[in-house]
């Protein structure tokens, strides 16, 4: 695992959980990178869903760890 800058901040390869609206609530992917180019490239990090397969960007605030860290 990378090291994180911000705690707030995921890395790739971070397990996450989807905390937003309803199609796809409660689904568990893998963070594969942050959105690079845009004005909202801070925000916003693309996940492999494993449920749907496909690849998404999301906004960072609908997200969450899937594990705990100690």
């Amino acid at each position: 695992m990378h090291k994180r800058d911000n705690p707030s901040d995921y890395v790739k390869g971070d397990l996450v959980i989807f905390t937003g609206y309803a199609p796809m609530a409660k689904s568990i992917g893998v963070v594969i990178g942050d959105a690079r180019d845009g004005y909202y490239s801070d925000v916003l990090y693309r996940v492999y869903w494993f449920t749907s397969g496909h690849i998404t960007t999301v906004v960072k605030d609908h997200l969450r760890l899937a594990y705990v860290k100690k």
